[in-house]
């Protein structure tokens, strides 16, 4: 971001031709809007700041659902005869920008690497109840890109821009049997700080397998990061596992 509120007009360096088509179309629309500081749009968007950021760049490119909300919100503020870029002109291109195999190869990649045991003594260590380490500020957790978690992310972000809903799966559930809770909640904590609730909730729910006591290991860290609803979610997702089994000695 440039300084007095100005934002930078170059392409992340990922950008091929469809992503740059998409993202120039993408902040036409941003300009023709009353907001020119970039914290003013994502405000008005109730979108992170960060994650607008990176639509601009071309780093990633906006979910369909999220795209329509924004173009809808905009055009309300937007003087008619100014907005020239019409919703199905963006969705073609978001198509186009989102389908990068590359990004895809990686996402295998990340995928297969999670899925095996740790046995690196560099990856973290399993949290330890009761010494539940608060959460990182967002921007400390972000500027470690080697880490497993920023890998996982950016698989996760990848699979869904190209619409690898078997990929995706695929990670979230690798995640659940690979990682420890310390290192799932840290996750699920910088995919909520980008806004991406949809993809944390995967994560949460890839791991719907868990025994109780897992389950119950993986809330408490939740929940020492003031995840709560997350938290929520894995035992809600680990009850009817837990009642199945419950069921099954009272019968026998």
């Amino acid at each position: 971001m440039a300084a007095a509120g100005h934002v930078n007009e170059h392409y992340w360096k990922g950008c091929d031709a469809d992503r740059i088509a998409f993202v120039d179309r993408l902040r036409h629309l941003l300009r023709s809007s009353p907001y020119s500081i970039q914290g003013a749009r994502a405000s008005f968007l109730d979108i992170p700041l960060s994650s607008l950021s990176c639509y601009w760049s071309g780093r990633r490119v906006p979910g369909q659902v999220r795209l329509k909300e924004m173009y809808q919100a905009l055009c309300g503020v937007i003087e008619p005869q100014k907005a020239t870029v019409t919703l199905s002109e963006l969705e073609r291109l978001r198509r186009s920008a989102a389908r990068r195999s590359r990004d895809v190869t990686a996402a295998v990649r990340v995928s297969s690497s999670v899925s095996v045991p740790r046995v690196d003594d560099r990856m973290p260590a399993p949290a330890v109840p009761g010494r539940i380490r608060p959460a990182l500020p967002a921007r400390d957790r972000r500027n470690a890109p080697n880490s497993a978690a920023a890998q996982t992310i950016g698989a996760l972000v990848a699979a869904e821009a190209a619409g690898e809903r078997r990929t995706l799966l695929g990670i979230a559930w690798s995640v659940s049997k690979a990682m420890a809770p310390g290192e799932i909640s840290a996750i699920v904590a910088e995919l909520h700080d980008m806004g991406r609730v949809d993809l944390a909730e995967a994560v949460i729910l890839g791991g719907r397998e868990r025994v109780q006591a897992e389950a119950i290991d993986l809330a408490l860290t939740l929940m020492g990061r003031e995840l709560t609803v997350y938290a929520e979610l894995v035992m809600r997702a680990a009850l009817p596992s837990a009642g199945s089994a419950a069921d099954t000695r009272h019968r026998a």
